[in-house]
């Protein structure tokens, strides 16, 4: 081992020695920990990609928006986070590639639709600033790869599990109703919440079954089949949307959500403003459940 790979396997055993508990987003279903410890950027992106939480892979944290931005830097470590690597960082390959704001990608893939800058930046100061990271007041900045001033950085956890299938039907009130979900599949961390919107504002329950099916039913289509069971009780939707927070250690789903399951859920609800069976439903949601 050289000196330089001596220096990474140090710093990873001290990010390691001072990392934060994975914390839940529950808008995304995402984990996040802060660890606190003065890596590179290509060290930190190593010992992001060296961690696991409930089975799903670790990388440096990347934003889809706003919200998610605000909610890691302001919420995660109970504060203000400070000078925090990021999974920002400028491909000097790529055909977009120019100084100082060209070719910027996340780790991930994903696209880059959202930006952060701190105004005047990224200034590629001193012709080495290629690497993003937080600054103070939730804005970003561009770095050196080994800038001391970053002294921690935000590993991220896309535990989420969940896949739309099937079809809506039109309603009342648009286009048809679509199921959602919010917080974890993790059965340990029980925080799942099933959503439903573009429904009229009328009764309606959410359902759940084994395996997948799409045959007519009511005014729609019933996207579910083996051992259905409603979950109880039918409640208003308000604003066009409806929601449940489910509880998995109590009747019907305790011991039925196990981690590694899978179980397809639907929501029904009353419209006697449309159709002829003055009932409809979503569309189908699968979920797979982590330990």
């Amino acid at each position: 081992m050289n000196a330089r790979s001596s220096l990474v396997a140090v710093g990873l055993l001290c990010g390691l020695a001072h990392a934060q508990a994975p914390v839940l987003n529950p808008r995304n279903g995402h984990y996040y920990e802060v660890v606190a410890t003065s890596l590179d950027w290509n060290g930190a992106r190593a010992d992001a990609e060296s961690r696991s939480h409930l089975g799903a892979s670790g990388h440096l944290v990347t934003f889809a928006g706003a919200e998610e931005d605000d909610w890691v830097y302001d919420v995660l470590a109970g504060g203000p986070l400070g000078n925090a690597w990021i999974g920002l960082y400028q491909d000097m390959t790529a055909p977009d590639y120019s100084e100082p704001a060209g070719g910027w990608r996340w780790v991930t893939g994903e696209p880059l639709v959202y930006l952060n800058w701190k105004s005047g930046e990224p200034n590629d100061g001193g012709g080495a600033e290629h690497y993003g990271g937080y600054w103070a007041g939730d804005e970003w900045n561009d770095y050196r790869l080994d800038d001391g001033a970053v002294v921690s950085f935000v590993v991220e956890f896309d535990v989420s599990s969940w896949t739309h299938y099937c079809v809506t039907s039109p309603n009342s009130v648009g286009s048809g109703a679509i199921i959602w979900a919010e917080g974890t599949s993790s059965v340990s961390a029980n925080a799942l919440t099933l959503g439903v919107s573009g429904v009229p504002d009328q009764f309606g329950v959410f359902l759940f079954g084994s395996s997948r099916v799409q045959t007519p039913f009511g005014d729609g289509f019933l996207c579910l089949r083996g051992g259905i069971q409603l979950l109880y009780p039918p409640r208003a939707a308000s604003g066009g949307e409806g929601r449940l927070d489910l509880d998995l250690a109590t009747a019907p789903l305790a011991g039925v959500i196990t981690a590694g399951s899978t179980w397809n859920f639907q929501h029904m609800y009353r419209d006697p403003g449309f159709g002829v069976a003055m009932f409809n439903l979503s569309d189908g949601l699968e979920v797979v459940f982590a330990p």
